[in-house]
């Protein structure tokens, strides 16, 4: 599965999208902040949005829904209400201006495929603590 890149001419030719989604199993939130915290901030400058919804396991009961904007700033909302009844799972969407190139595409979906890989043995998360932890959460 190559990663989608718009092929409209003019503003939106100059962009490329990377799509994940995955309901197999939750986003661990260490994975998360290692995206979040250690490979995003290299690509900054092409950033232009990210959003979506996630699937915590940290906090398997409710929905987050998480977007970034601009140069990094982060905001998320906890939906205490979870999926509604539907099948939990995450997606994310983000769209980048060149010169993202297909490399960098490729190893963006490599750290979104392995979010939902469980991280060596690390404490116990509480529910209080995972919006502390997400950088723009409250």
């Amino acid at each position: 599965q190559g990663m989608p890149v718009l092929s409209n001419t003019g503003h939106a030719a100059q962009h490329r999208v990377v799509e994940w989604s995955n309901a197999s199993g939750p986003v661990h939130l260490q994975r998360l902040q290692e995206l979040l915290g250690c490979l995003l901030p290299p690509w900054r400058s092409e950033l232009r949005r990210a959003k979506g919804i996630l699937w915590l396991a940290d906090d398997p009961q409710a929905r987050w829904e998480w977007q970034v904007s601009g140069r990094l700033r982060y905001a998320c909302r906890r939906d205490p209400e979870g999926f509604g009844g539907a099948a939990p799972a995450s997606s994310l969407v983000f769209i980048f201006a060149a010169p993202f190139s297909e490399a960098s595409s490729l190893k963006l979906r490599a750290a979104l495929e392995g979010l939902v890989v469980p991280p060596a043995a690390l404490p116990d998360s509480t529910v209080e603590g995972v919006a502390e932890q997400l950088p723009g959460c409250s």
